[in-house]
């Protein structure tokens, strides 16, 4: 496998929207052109959960990371995490109860291929609009 185009870093505490996140993105995971990285925060999280998530991140064609930073930030240790482990020329951010529209990855490279690889820019849309329930 060549160097994906994008990692996708995915900061979790085990939300039931996870598997949906995940499944927004397969087209471009099954072409290798975008890796994922799901990274549970495995402070005062109890196993049964660590292990849902890791199932979840594998079903889906992600890497599994864990990191217990001692304390709980929003994902900012997961997310330090994900970017060291990442293998992607570019590194996009995603909340674990995000969903990405149906050919997004493709229109990142697309405007990316326009671009001569300078710039890359496009809106991360939620479903339904807000958070996921």
């Amino acid at each position: 496998m060549s160097r994906p185009l994008f990692t996708v870093v995915i900061p979790t505490i085990g939300r039931d929207s996870l598997p949906k996140t995940l499944a927004s993105i397969p087209a471009a995971i099954e072409n290798d052109l975008v890796e994922v990285i799901v990274v549970a925060d495995a402070h005062g999280n109890n196993a049964y959960n660590l292990h849902k998530i890791e199932a979840d991140a594998r079903r889906f064609g992600a890497r599994y990371l864990e990191v217990d930073a001692g304390y709980h930030d929003v994902g900012s240790p997961q997310l330090q995490a994900g970017y060291a482990a990442a293998e992607g020329q570019w590194i996009l951010n995603c909340g674990d109860d995000d969903i990405y529209e149906p050919l997004f990855p493709e229109l990142w490279i697309y405007r990316d291929r326009q671009s001569g690889y300078r710039w890359l820019m496009c809106p991360a849309p939620v479903d339904p609009p807000g958070r996921v329930e």
